[in-house]
């Protein structure tokens, strides 16, 4: 005999009171002061030189390589004097 199956009919369940005030679910936005485009520091490593010149950091390991820059150990990192990098900007300006 095939079973037939049947819907129960049920009341809709009593909404529940809420215990306490809605959770936000969003972190709130933290206000960053805006970076100056002028650094203090002399020596910059690798990824402070590329951001400070807009390129990525293998442009800025290619320039070591072909011997563009020159960079100085500093404990086991490369770092760049950022004239160094003023100077790169200026002769690439000028070969353009």
């Amino acid at each position: 005999m095939p079973v037939i199956r049947r819907k129960l009919i049920t009341a809709s369940p009593a909404p529940r009171p809420r215990a306490s005030a809605p959770i936000s679910i969003t972190r709130p936005r933290i206000q960053l002061a805006p970076q100056s485009a002028q650094t203090d520091q002399r020596g910059m490593n690798v990824k402070a030189a590329a951001k400070y010149l807009g390129t990525s950091v293998w442009q800025v390991r290619k320039f070591f390589r072909e011997g563009v820059l020159k960079p100085f150990p500093m404990g086991n990192k490369k770092m760049v004097d950022h004239y160094d990098l003023d100077a790169l900007i200026e002769r690439l300006k000028n070969a353009a």
